[in-house]
């Protein structure tokens, strides 16, 4: 698979996700184009390296995002849901599913983009900190690490903003 340019990626999907959900700022754009930098190269791969697509294990899509994720951000706006901004939200992000009668939950997380970008906000939307400023992408980058990653063998600060800067920016 080729990568998807971040341009096309920020534009196409991402920001129309985040303004569907009311979601949108420059960091959380920012963060989740770093996000499928850094996860996939912007997506140069769809599935977790060493696991196949039979297997629940690991993650999916351009962000990288397991199922137990998903479960858990649905689960955050849920016991949310007596505030009507999260119980918005939850309502946007169940209409971007595929049809549940011809796909699986999987479906989803590998080939659905708006879908996975809106699960992906969602992480981040949970943490209680506050988005780094969009200017500070090492900072950026010390976010994902401590709340999206958390696991220095599957990539650090540096990595992610080497991976901003190829992906995103087209520096190599």
């Amino acid at each position: 698979m080729t990568n998807v340019k971040a341009s096309e990626c920020r534009t196409f999907v991402i920001e129309p996700v985040l303004n569907k959900l009311d979601l949108y700022s420059e960091s959380a754009v920012i963060i989740m184009l770093g996000t499928a930098a850094k996860e996939t190269h912007m997506g140069e791969y769809l599935r977790q390296k060493g696991f196949d697509y039979k297997s629940d294990n690991g993650a999916y899509g351009i962000f990288q995002i397991e199922q137990a994720t998903e479960k858990a951000c649905l689960k955050w706006l849920r016991d949310r849901s007596n505030k009507h901004k999260y119980k918005t939200i939850l309502s946007k992000i169940e209409g971007m599913k595929f049809a549940s009668f011809m796909y699986t939950a999987k479906d989803n997380l590998i080939a659905n983009l708006y879908y996975q970008a809106a699960i992906c906000r969602i992480v981040y939307l949970s943490i209680s900190e506050p988005l780094p400023h969009h200017d500070d992408i090492r900072e950026i980058g010390r976010y994902w690490n401590d709340y999206y990653n958390r696991n220095d063998e599957h990539g650090t600060v540096d990595e992610f903003v080497e991976c901003y800067n190829k992906y995103v920016l087209n520096r190599k």
